[in-house]
Order: C-alpha cells, then sequence, then structure tokens
C-alpha cells in the first residue's frame, strides 16, 4: 500500500488528533488494522513510526508506475527515509572532473552524500527521479542532502534546490 499523494500522518483515527508526520507519495507502509473514523493505521518502515493516514489518500501502487521514478523498488529492506534537499553539481564547479569518494568517475546515475547519513554504496530512491548509487561526498553535502551528478551546467542551475521524499537501502541490499 501506498498514498497516491503526499498526506498527513495522524496520533489517532480522530480528526482532532496531532498530525505525527508525513506519508509520502508512493512510498510503501503497511496496513496494520481496520479503518476507524475515516483513517486507516499503517506502520511505516522507513521511520518505523505506526500512525493512521486518511483512508481515502491511500491504495494499491498503480501498476501502470512499477519500475517507474514514482514508486520506489519493491521487496528491499530500506535503511531509512525521508524528505531531502536535493541539487545538483557537475564537473565545472569540481573544476574538472576526479574520482569519487568511492574511487570511481562520476557519471549521471551516482549522488554524493553525507555518510554520516546515507553509507557510500547505498541505493537511494528519489521521488519522481529515479534511483541512483550513493558514490560521492562533498563539503557541502550534509545531513538528509544529496547531490545528483549531472552532465549539464545549464540544468544544475536550473535546478536549484528542491526537496523530495527519498528512500535509502543499504549497500548489498539489492
Amino acid at each position: 500500500m501506498a498514498a497516491h499523494a503526499e498526506t498527513p500522518l495522524w496520533s489517532a483515527p480522530l480528526p482532532a488528533y496531532d498530525e505525527v508526520g508525513v506519508a509520502h507519495q508512493w512510498a510503501p507502509f503497511e496496513v496494520v488494522g481496520e479503518v476507524e473514523e475515516y483513517r486507516l493505521p499503517i506502520w511505516d518502515p522507513t521511520s518505523g513510526q505506526q500512525a493512521w493516514v486518511d483512508a481515502d489518500a491511500v491504495g494499491p501502487v498503480d501498476p501502470a508506475l512499477v519500475g517507474s521514478p514514482y514508486v520506489p523498488p519493491a521487496g528491499v529492506p530500506i535503511a531509512w527515509g525521508g524528505p531531502a534537499r536535493i541539487t545538483r553539481y557537475t564537473c565545472v564547479e569540481l573544476g574538472g572532473c576526479a574520482p569519487t569518494a568511492s574511487g570511481v568517475w562520476p557519471e549521471p546515475g551516482m549522488v554524493a552524500v553525507d555518510p554520516r547519513v546515507i553509507p557510500l554504496g547505498s541505493t537511494v530512491w528519489i521521488q519522481g527521479l529515479g534511483t541512483f548509487v550513493a558514490t560521492d561526498t562533498g563539503s557541502l553535502v550534509r545531513g538528509a542532502h544529496l547531490d545528483i551528478f549531472t552532465l549539464s551546467y545549464p540544468e544544475a542551475l536550473e535546478w536549484g534546490v528542491q526537496h523530495r521524499a527519498i528512500l535509502v537501502f543499504a549497500p548489498n541490499a539489492q
């Protein structure tokens, strides 16, 4: 099951209870009970949190979206997930290309991460963009921040800073 759009997580089924987080679009979760007061009890494997979500905001993942950048890989243990700051970098701002922190040359499909949050070698799914491999670090990449390697400097500038949901799959999980 997944939310069809970003939707709040609630502390209880009744409308007067507190918002305790967010179910990100297409991020998978497990239903752990029956609907009460139009809310469904769920367990979010990305946060380890049990909460309630509005029942009309969730449902099965559309099979047409499986394998697309909009749906994360299924059946792979999630090491971490949540919102992240997404930027892009190229060899231009590096002053020329050099091997990444993992020792490989940068190419599309790679991201720089803070290894204290996301281990190098992890597969990272970014909402709407698909999966990437964490191969690099950066002096400005701290916390829940990913810097996507891109070939086009104008494209990187145009991208700016965006915030997206991510899921991290530990190295050797896939």
